[in-house]
């Protein structure tokens, strides 16, 4: 899991610096690997290998989807309910997340590698530090 302390500006102009979580466990990467059209290792491929800056919005729009979530007090659980992941999304942490995913590859590696279990990182890492993302800042 991989806990980013995203700073931002609300809608009521108040500077706001938030903890959100990330993680997907191996039942959910199981579940994509065989479960849908695209595996996430596919995706992940894709992300290090892409040159197209829409391609690598939506791929990372769709990994931080998936793995988001508020964690338990008591650190069992990570709810990512749909209602808790679209509560995320309505704010300008969101944003601010997705600006610094597709516009710095650093940060891309580390998120990626921050999602998956440990003994999964350091092959994702190794596989998208290989390639430079382009520029998608607008």
């Amino acid at each position: 899991m991989i806990v980013k302390n995203i700073t931002y500006t609300d809608f009521n102009n108040v500077e706001r610096t938030e903890e959100a979580c990330f993680n997907l466990s191996k039942t959910e990467l199981m579940k994509m690997e065989y479960g849908s059209a695209e595996s996430f290792s596919e995706m992940v491929r894709r992300i290090a290998n892409a040159k197209d800056p829409a391609a690598i919005y939506n791929m990372f729009e769709n990994i931080v989807l998936k793995s988001y979530g508020v964690k338990s007090a008591d650190g069992r659980r990570l709810d990512k309910s749909e209602a808790v992941v679209k509560e995320f999304t309505q704010t300008s942490a969101y944003d601010v997340l997705m600006t610094e995913l597709t516009s710095d590859t650093q940060a891309a590696v580390d998120f990626i590698a921050g999602i998956l279990p440990r003994d999964m990182a350091d092959a994702a890492r190794e596989e998208i530090a290989k390639h430079e993302l382009p520029d998608t800042a607008a």
